[in-house]
């Protein structure tokens, strides 16, 4: 895929600002420090693999039978 160098700037101010977000960071924040103890109550090998985001799919899916009720 080809692209200008106006897209090409487009793109890299973008990255600029999600990569800048504060809301976003503290979130970031909070979920790894909260992490262990998280990990610790629901058993297995936690990793970004594949394997690991099913695991969280199924325990989602495990713990609400809804939507609404996830929210």
């Amino acid at each position: 895929m080809d692209i200008t160098d106006n897209e090409y700037e487009e793109l890299r101010r973008l990255d600029r600002l999600r990569s800048d977000n504060s809301v976003l960071n503290a979130w970031l924040t909070i979920q790894h420090s909260e992490f262990p103890a998280w990990a610790e109550q629901t058993p297995g090998t936690w990793d970004f693999s594949l394997d690991s985001l099913a695991r969280v799919e199924d325990l989602i899916r495990s713990r609400y039978a809804t939507v609404e009720q996830a929210h």
